[in-house]
């Protein structure tokens, strides 16, 4: 029914903030009121998971500039740590620090702490985003970043970046990551205001070191510069699909714009954006119609056109 359909829901919520191990919704009747009474007692048992996480690994550099080494041939590795703070005020906030470094040397640190928006806030403020559909799920991300962008391969350029930021989301997920985290299978959309100082280096001509071996368009946006904007974008995370990691039917896209301005040095306005239309041609057969089907047919089960 829509109680126990309500129910999973909260339940799922609760999962996918990754602060608790476990969590069991027990739903019943009070004891003390008359059996014609159509009041129910909702007892909420939670099992937090510990309040840090420490990493230290290895991986690929996510960052798509970044993710190939100058060569062009060998993909960036980079040395991983991090640490976590969670759930520290009951508000189901996350706090982390990573740092990185890469197989170049190339530093990056961010900091960063989600929380719900509404415990930000106080009064009729708080009130009112909590009364709204899915309110408590929205999120607010406080972020600042060092960091090193590598465009050594695709335009002979470095960026360094120092960033602050706030974003607005639909999710505390979403808020954190980019909408891709663990168990966010829905639409994610997303407001960002950040300031950064940048400082795009060209790459050097190794024959004669006071030249420099970048086209003239990027010698000419060269230097420190000061980068103010607003930027919001959403992502359908294969809501539309049958299914989000390997669809055979429906749609998919994301987008976003980028406004730059006052007070920052840089003025620009930036819009991306991609979809997917998955059709199905043969229709996916069963298991009893897979063993009678014939070889050809059982090639072709599932054919659908991206």
């Amino acid at each position: 029914n829509n109680i126990t359909e309500a129910l999973q829901d909260f339940v799922a919520d609760l999962e996918k903030t990754g602060c608790y191990e476990s969590v069991q919704v027990v739903l019943g009747r009070p004891k003390d009121l008359p059996s014609n009474n159509e009041a129910r007692q909702l007892d909420v048992i939670l099992q937090e998971k510990n309040w840090y996480k420490l990493y230290i690994g290895g991986g690929i550099k996510q960052d798509h500039a970044s993710a190939i080494s100058s060569n062009g041939m060998i993909p960036k590795v980079q040395f991983e740590s991090s640490a976590s703070l969670i759930n520290l005020s009951g508000e189901c906030d996350v706090t982390q620090l990573n740092y990185s470094v890469d197989q170049t040397s190339t530093p990056t640190l961010v900091f960063s702490h989600t929380r719900p928006l509404y415990s930000l806030l106080s009064g009729s403020l708080s009130d009112s985003i909590l009364n709204m559909d899915d309110g408590s799920k929205i999120g607010v991300t406080l972020k600042a970043s060092l960091d090193t962008v590598d465009y050594e391969h695709i335009r002979s350029s470095r960026d360094h970046v120092q960033k602050i930021g706030v974003k607005v989301a639909n999710s505390t997920i979403g808020s954190s990551s980019t909408g891709h985290g663990p168990g966010n299978d829905e639409i994610y959309s997303g407001l960002e205001w950040s300031l950064a100082l940048r400082d795009i280096v060209p790459r050097r001509s190794l024959s004669s070191p006071y030249q420099c071996d970048a086209s003239p368009e990027v010698i000419a946006g060269c230097g420190p510069n000061l980068k103010h904007s607003l930027k919001a974008d959403y992502r359908l995370n294969g809501y539309l699909t049958d299914d989000r990691f390997n669809p055979t039917a429906g749609i998919d896209s994301y987008g976003g714009v980028e406004v730059a301005g006052p007070p920052g040095d840089l003025g620009f306005i930036k819009t991306w954006g991609g979809g997917a239309v998955h059709i199905p041609i043969v229709p996916e057969l069963d298991e009893e119609e897979k063993d009678q089907a014939g070889f050809f047919n059982y090639l072709l089960n599932g054919l659908s056109l991206h």
